[in-house]
């Protein structure tokens, strides 16, 4: 990584990072575009296992006319980074990149980025923890983010902090053919944040499915006298800056222990301020389907201020 000239990295077994430190990117103006591939034959992958540490991208590394498009190709990748960094980290948080996530599974703490200033792109990605409580940040926090291909990200929490798939303050776009299913799991209370993104956009022909699962007992009633305090901490899906547009199809699957009225689930919450756009349209291809038989106290819609919509296109 730290050599300007190297466009490709074939791993051609296993690699482990077996020391106590990050793997640092530090070599002024080293940015480019470069690929890691855990094989060339999709069948053969090998692992990239960085241990407790990421691979750390310094500012300098970054010039005006060199920013990094980091290509992760036909790998597994794990790290138990204990601070959520997940597999690749930026000094700056990503500013100006681009990572690729290209037939690529994830063990470990679940967490294939941390980079909330990047664009993040995954293709064929599957990020399962390999312990009950995986990290305290998402699979994914990016800036935008876009899914294809069959995407499949779990998260889950046996402490107080809260499960999360994607993390977004961009956009995240869903595209046409995608097959995406987010997972969050929690037994210590109902947060949960699968999908926050600050714009979102389901393309036709592209399926989201979202999977909330609160096993806790004893579950808090929710405090506070704003219309958001009630579901402040359960949310399947949040829009918080922009539209939610659905072309495609979204299911929302809640499933709470208690089937009390404090196990509340928000399905598709709108959170943005009033002054800001944040309607909620299924489009004359769009299906929005929330199945609240396991989750009683499930809200569908979900609009913190007034001034928004939700719309159903003729057809949708």
């Amino acid at each position: 990584m730290n050599d300007k000239n190297v466009a490709e990295i074939v791993l051609d077994k296993d690699v482990t990072n077996d020391t106590d430190n990050y793997v640092n990117v530090d070599k002024p103006g080293v940015a480019r575009d470069v690929t890691v591939w855990g094989s060339k034959v999709d069948e053969r992958n090998t692992t990239l296992n960085l241990g407790d540490h990421s691979l750390y991208f310094y500012n300098k590394t970054t010039t005006p006319d060199h920013k990094w498009q980091l290509n992760f190709k036909n790998v597994n990748v794990e790290t138990n980074d204990p601070h959520g960094y997940g597999v690749v980290s930026f000094q700056n948080n990503g500013t100006d990149a681009t990572v690729n996530f290209d037939n690529v599974k994830a063990s470990g703490n679940g967490v294939l980025v941390y980079a909330p200033n990047a664009t993040v792109k995954l293709h064929d990605v599957s990020a399962t923890p390999t312990y009950v409580e995986s990290s305290p940040s998402a699979n994914v926090t990016a800036n935008n983010v876009d899914l294809s291909g069959n995407v499949t990200l779990t998260a889950g929490v046996n402490n107080t902090s809260t499960p999360q798939n994607v993390y977004a303050n961009g956009k995240v776009n869903v595209k046409s053919g995608a097959n995406v299913v987010l997972t969050t799991n929690n037994a210590y209370s109902n947060e949960t944040q699968n999908l926050t993104a600050g714009a979102l956009h389901v393309e036709k022909n592209a399926k989201l499915n979202v999977k909330v699962n609160t096993t806790a007992p004893n579950v808090a009633v929710p405090t506070g006298g704003t219309w958001e305090s009630l579901v402040v901490n359960s949310r399947a899906v949040d829009v918080t800056n922009g539209n939610a547009k659905v072309d495609g199809e979204l299911t929302v699957d809640p499933f709470t222990k208690e089937k009390r009225g404090t196990s509340v689930v928000a399905a598709v919450v709108l959170s943005a301020p009033a002054t800001t756009q944040n309607d909620l349209v299924i489009g004359p291809t769009g299906k929005l389907v929330v199945n609240a038989t396991q989750a009683p106290n499930t809200r569908g819609g979900y609009f913190v201020n007034n001034d928004h919509a939700f719309g159903v296109q003729h057809g949708g």
